[in-house]
């Protein structure tokens, strides 16, 4: 079974906060205040360099990296998605998210290279 996490981004300090449901943080308050923080799962699956895939991180994935999308749960099926968009209409990526493995980092391209939040640039379209 894996560990639930979460990671709040605490919009007036512009800061990343790991691990906040731990007891130096009031996790509470945090889940409440929509207007102060934006709260991030934690897919449970890592990256091709072994770093931890939490929604709204952006990665880049696909042969030369040719898909760059956000990281976000899909509550229509139900599992975390890569959402990004191919001649300006939205797609989901379901596929290369199912062959992350915990087990077998080998088995992704996936690869983290920001966050919504923090590098929102990267996902602009040129």
């Amino acid at each position: 079974m894996r560990e639930i996490k979460f990671r709040a981004f605490q919009k007036e300090r512009k800061e990343m906060r790991y691990d906040v449901q731990q007891p130096r943080y009031d996790f509470g308050k945090i889940l409440n205040d929509k207007e102060m923080y934006e709260v991030m799962q934690s897919t449970g699956l890592l990256d091709k360099l072994g770093k931890e895939i939490y929604e709204g991180d952006i990665c880049q994935c696909g042969a030369n990296n040719c898909i760059k999308g956000k990281i976000k749960y899909y509550e229509g099926k139900a599992q975390f998605v890569l959402e990004f968009y191919m001649n300006k209409a939205k797609q989901y990526c379901t596929a290369e998210m199912n062959r992350i493995k915990q087990d077998d980092e080998s088995n992704t391209n996936f690869e983290i290279i920001g966050n919504v939040y923090e590098n929102p640039e990267l996902l602009e379209v040129k």
